[in-house]
């Protein structure tokens, strides 16, 4: 079986082959519809900023694939604003403390530190940077992941880390707890509980489930 992920539109092919992603198999029903809705106002705004996509959809009326690809490309644009690419700074920023990468000492990434590290104390837990960003499949369900990371509890026990930014995370909760019960149950282990820590001073929610996580699972 031969697995491949796509970074830009953040798709996962098995033999060749397109399969569902973690996070659209855990989507629940009670948030999707703002979701949707805010996906349909992006597409739209989008398309108001980018008059040339505009044109590329009137001119391929018809055409599913070419049109879904325009579609995206103006949700992308819309999504380019400042909010939007403050929560992508703050999540990479993250994955840099944890993978004992250079931080560049910014007002942002100084700040993020600091308080990234308050909420990992207050956790309770140590990251296993070898055990970031890995990739999980579920081979018989054509189903693929990347979870953010694994950490340690003081007693040794391993837990499933996602890193979260933005309202949706808070106000909806039940996606992630989905989505980190898929990454954690990869070949059947039992989840124990799930607990969150949250930091509003830079906006991130850190979830984990604990399950006893064998280091070969991935």
């Amino acid at each position: 079986m031969k697995l491949r992920f796509d970074e830009e539109d953040h798709a996962y092919f098995l033999d060749g082959k397109r399969v569902k992603a973690v996070t659209s198999v855990a989507k629940i029903p009670l948030d999707t519809y703002k979701l949707e809705q805010f996906s349909k106002r992006m597409v739209v705004t989008g398309m108001a900023r980018r008059p040339d996509l505009v044109e590329q959809a009137a001119a391929h009326i018809g055409d599913d694939r070419v049109l879904n690809g325009i579609a995206q490309d103006a949700e992308k644009e819309a999504k380019a604003d400042g909010g939007a690419r403050r929560g992508t700074a703050v999540h990479r920023i993250t994955d840099r403390i944890d993978g004992g990468e250079e931080i560049v000492p910014t007002a942002l990434a100084s700040h993020v530190q600091a308080t990234w590290e308050e909420l990992w104390t207050a956790s309770e837990l140590e990251v296993i940077p070898e055990y970031m960003e890995r990739i999980v499949v579920y081979p018989d369900l054509k189903v693929c992941g990347k979870l953010d990371r694994i950490g340690r509890t003081r007693k040794g026990v391993l837990v499933v880390c996602d890193t979260k930014t933005g309202k949706w995370e808070l106000a909806f909760p039940h996606s992630a707890a989905a989505q980190l019960a898929l990454y954690a149950n990869v070949d059947g282990s039992p989840i124990t509980h799930m607990y969150r820590r949250y930091h509003p001073k830079c906006q991130a929610v850190l979830d984990t489930y604990q399950a006893e996580v064998a280091g070969e699972r991935f």
